[in-house]
């Protein structure tokens, strides 16, 4: 790896360095956020998945009654 980038080696980038890690760090979390926010039809569809597995767990809890 070091004979591919071995021209970058010893360049002080400062803080403009530091950005370029933090987009990179963030970059996959906004991604998802975005592709949730703009696209409708993906975004009902998560919706509805997670609503399923809300209601599916409520509805199969057993409860037991004993009569007197």
């Amino acid at each position: 790896m070091q004979k591919l980038f071995h021209f970058f080696q010893g360049i002080s980038l400062g803080a403009f360095g530091n950005v370029l890690y933090l987009i990179t760090a963030i970059f996959p979390a906004t991604d998802a956020f975005f592709v949730l926010f703009f696209i409708g039809r993906f975004r009902t569809a998560v919706k509805r998945l997670f609503c399923a597995k809300l209601v599916h767990k409520r509805s199969t809890q057993i409860t037991s009654l004993t009569h007197a």
